[in-house]
């Protein structure tokens, strides 16, 4: 019994794996708002019901995208001190998200400002991520979040900057400069708590 319970639950993980991979795909290829249910579950070769079983919406599938893309990036990202930590998770994001294209970025871009889940889940992806490394270094809950909510928004003014310019801008000098500027802050609190210890 035990080894068809593991079968089942193995299969269950492959259907899970093949729904967001052809969510992620057809939302790059379409737009969030163009793909339908039926769309991913025809894409990835499952039935409805074993959708339903991961999933009670499209929404909940694009959630765990975000996820699903970044989080190698957020686990690599957590072996930094904060400092380190964001600089390299919003460089890589932002590497990961230009490698798609420009047309790709501006659909997505386009999407998240008229209200489009994927975009604000996204967003709220990365400020939650900053939000945690900011709290490692003595920002209360609501300091992390404002910080990270002024730092996200930079982030995302530079890749809107590079899909408005049709590319004319380089994004990644862009935030390398916002990131040595605007965290300056950051690294001198991480250096009196390093101090103090």
């Amino acid at each position: 019994m035990a080894y068809n319970n593991k079968n089942r639950e193995e299969q269950s993980l492959a259907h899970k794996n093949r729904i967001i991979e052809a969510a992620r795909r057809l939302v790059h290829e379409k737009g969030y708002d163009s793909v339908s249910v039926s769309d991913i579950t025809e894409a990835a070769g499952v039935s409805k019901g074993a959708f339903y079983i991961h999933y009670k919406s499209k929404e909940e599938v694009i959630s765990d995208l975000v996820n699903f893309v970044f989080e190698d990036i957020k686990t690599k990202a957590d072996e930094m001190d904060p400092y380190e930590a964001i600089c390299y998770f919003l460089k890589a994001s932002s590497e990961k998200i230009l490698r798609s294209g420009l047309k790709i970025v501006q659909t997505w871009l386009s999407e998240a400002v008229s209200g489009a889940i994927y975009g604000k889940n996204k967003i709220r992806y990365d400020v939650n991520v900053v939000k945690s490394y900011l709290m490692k270094t003595g920002y209360d809950d609501a300091q992390a979040n404002a910080v990270a909510l002024k730092i996200i928004s930079l982030h995302y003014g530079a890749l809107t900057s590079w899909c408005i310019s049709d590319g004319g801008v380089e994004p990644l000098d862009i935030l390398s400069d916002m990131l040595e500027h605007n965290l300056k802050v950051l690294k001198d609190r991480m250096k009196e708590m390093a101090m103090s210890e």
